[in-house]
């Protein structure tokens, strides 16, 4: 019994010093490069004015109305009246036409 006692011990701490040993070797060393790194990164987002989806739609009413107030500016009428006297009757005639 005796025997077997000091064969528990002598195997207790050949273990618990090879757990220790192996822990020890297991820490990283303050001189490598082994060492846990941590990044953080911090992004601001910024977007330009145009990048909007409202900037280009109320451009287009804009470009559209302009392009409408162009064409629409370029009509003109011609009309033609022609005074027609005979004698006692006078006739006036006017003929439109607009493009």
């Amino acid at each position: 019994m005796k025997r077997s006692a000091e064969v528990f011990w002598k195997v207790f701490f050949s273990v618990l010093t090879l757990v220790l040993i192996n822990s020890a070797w297991a820490q990283d060393s303050t001189g490598s490069s082994s060492g846990t790194t941590i990044k953080t990164t911090t992004t601001t987002q910024h977007t330009e004015w145009y990048a909007a989806p409202w900037v280009w739609i109320v451009g287009g009413i804009i470009v559209i109305l302009l392009i409408a107030g162009i064409v629409s500016g370029n009509r003109t009428s011609t009309s033609r009246t022609t005074v027609t006297d005979t004698g006692t009757t006078r006739t006036i005639t006017t003929d439109t036409d607009e493009v």
